[in-house]
Parts: structure tokens; sequence; C-alpha cells
């Protein structure tokens, strides 16, 4: 899973579904092509499930899939296994 953002956004993605808007919010650092194109890229490994519903205005949500809290588990592998150094 390569990818400058990728990690980060599966991380935001942690507690639940999220709006677009929403996302764009917690990454303002992100160009809007750039996290168009990285939503797409990680909806397309099916890490990621993106929702439109047919509203007006238009609501796009994103939530992790089985394959997204697969990834997630192992950051939160790699955050333990970084402390447990950082004591020991």
């Amino acid at each position: 899973m390569s990818g400058k953002w990728r990690l980060s956004l599966i991380y935001s993605l942690r507690g639940g579904t999220l709006r677009y808007g929403e996302i764009r919010r917690m990454h303002p650092q992100i160009s809007e092509k750039v996290l168009v194109y990285e939503l797409k890229d990680l909806t397309e490994l099916g890490a990621v499930e993106r929702i439109a519903y047919r509203s007006m205005p238009p609501r796009v949500d994103y939530k992790l899939t089985p394959k997204g809290q697969l990834v997630l588990q192992l950051i939160g592998h790699l955050q333990q296994t970084e402390q447990a150094m950082q004591v020991g």
C-alpha cells in the first residue's frame, strides 16, 4: 500500500463513516486532486468503501472495509512496537 497519504486517510476513517468534506477538513495539506485520487485508489484496492447518495446536494461517504480494518490493525501494531522500542 504505497502512496504518501493512504495510511493517514485510513487512520482518519478509524472512527467510522465520514463524508468527503469531513475528510477534506481533516487533511487541509492534501490538494483536492490528490485527495480524490487517493480515495479512488483506496476504493479500488478494497480498503475503503465509497457510498454515494442520490440527494441534493450530492453526498458521498467513505468507510473502511474489512481490508481497511486489517490495515488499521497493522498500524496499531506498528505503533505498539515503536512504543516498546522507545521504552526498552
